[in-house]
């Protein structure tokens, strides 16, 4: 992945028959504070990221990449649009005042219950205290078909994380492979807070004396009430019934509870990242990446001994920035790599061998994981043309006269 991102970037395949040395300045690249990155880096930062579930349907498929659904404000049935129940800004995506929203992304493979250790064992998220993170269940028969989903209980924290019912994920995995379940997906739930009435000005009258209740004849009997059919098309109502299509994909508790009631800080309903599968996904906005640099021009003798200082910014935390060298329709991967910091900042030299040539050259930085890509174009010019030195001749001097 990281040479077929590279070679793209630098457009084209064709070799230039220039080789050249990627030298980094003294940078993050061995301070231990920084994380390095997973090996996929995304971000859904607007409605546009996430495909809407069939509602409707009774076995709903995940589809590839984020999909959602989501109760409405008044909590009477799904919304029919994110930006109803969500809002995305710096701090991530959060769930709307008295809305909920189900966050839903398949795992690259399907994971068996003796694998599951590893895939949450470096799995995090930087979430609110009232967003609940959980794993998509399947019988190991039809893997994409949501048989359950199980919730953490006081978030994703990986090696420590707890689940529903106060499970370890040892414990967890020992059920599912008793059930003959794995797992295929993973959700997050963002519970809005609950709207509260307006506080008043008005006075509250004072209470009037009541008189003395006169004794009352005992009421004649009163036939019972026929039976009312109760609303199916809540989500309330359909969470007493037993769980079936989108259902399964909730928190065990009523939908009631968990979306209409749940009284929550808005500060607390959002998400901000999260970690597991290998995969890091923002709901920040995404950064544009971008490189310069001090020195645009250099002659060939200077390209090839303190080469190009390079500064950049917009990549992912952590992640390792490869080194494109491309001219026109060619370029070609450079050797060596720099690695972001905790910022998505990058420092660094490109020194060019003593056989590169003058001429108009790219340089283009691409994100390893992330594949955020950024360019600083740069020029080589001839070294200035060196006077040749008088030589003395020996020789006799004649003199006549």
């Amino acid at each position: 992945m990281l040479r077929s991102r590279i070679a793209a970037a630098a457009v084209g395949a064709t070799v230039l028959g220039v080789t050249a040395a990627l030298v980094p300045t003294v940078s993050n690249a061995a301070d231990d504070s920084v994380a390095p990155a997973t090996s996929v880096v995304t971000w859904a930062d607007s409605a546009a990221d996430f495909t809407a579930i069939d509602t409707d349907s009774s076995t709903p498929a995940i589809p590839a990449g984020w999909s959602w659904l989501g109760i409405q404000q008044d909590g009477s049935d799904y919304a029919t649009s994110l930006d109803q129940v969500a809002s995305f800004g710096a701090d991530g995506v959060t769930a709307k005042d008295g809305s909920a929203v189900l966050l839903l992304h398949p795992l690259q493979s399907t994971v068996a219950p003796n694998a599951l250790a590893g895939l949450i064992d470096d799995a995090a998220a930087n979430a609110g205290g009232d967003t609940e993170v959980g794993l998509l269940v399947a019988k190991a028969s039809s893997p994409t078909l949501v048989e359950e989903t199980v919730y953490t209980t006081g978030g994703l924290q990986g090696a420590d994380t707890v689940w529903a019912g106060g499970e370890s994920t040892d414990e967890l995995a020992t059920q599912l492979q008793a059930d003959g379940d794995v797992v295929f997906g993973y959700a997050v739930v963002l519970n809005g807070a609950t709207a509260t009435p307006p506080a008043t000005d008005e006075p509250t009258p004072a209470p009037t004396e009541t008189p003395a209740p006169t004794e009352t004849p005992a009421p004649s009997e009163t036939p019972a009430p026929s039976e009312t059919t109760a609303p199916t098309n809540t989500p309330a109502a359909r969470s007493a019934a037993p769980e079936q299509g989108v259902e399964k994909l909730l928190p065990q508790a009523s939908a009631a509870s968990t979306f209409a009631a749940r009284a929550a800080v808005p500060a607390d309903s959002g998400i901000a990242d999260l970690v597991i599968d290998d995969s890091t996904t923002y709901f920040t906005p995404q950064p544009t990446a971008a490189v310069s640099s001090t020195s645009l021009s250099l002659t060939v003798s200077q390209a090839t001994s303190t080469g190009f200082p390079v500064t950049g910014s917009g990549f992912a935390p952590g992640e390792t920035v490869g080194v494109a060298l491309a001219q026109g329709q060619s370029g070609t991967e450079l050797p060596g790599t720099l690695t972001a910091d905790a910022d998505g900042n990058i420092t660094g030299t490109v020194v060019l061998p003593a056989g590169a040539t003058a001429g108009a050259w790219t340089l283009v930085f691409v994100g390893t994981s992330s594949a955020q890509t950024a360019s600083v174009a740069i020029t080589v010019t001839a070294d200035p043309a060196v006077a040749p030195v008088a030589t003395p001749v020996s020789g006799r001097a004649t003199f006549t006269g």
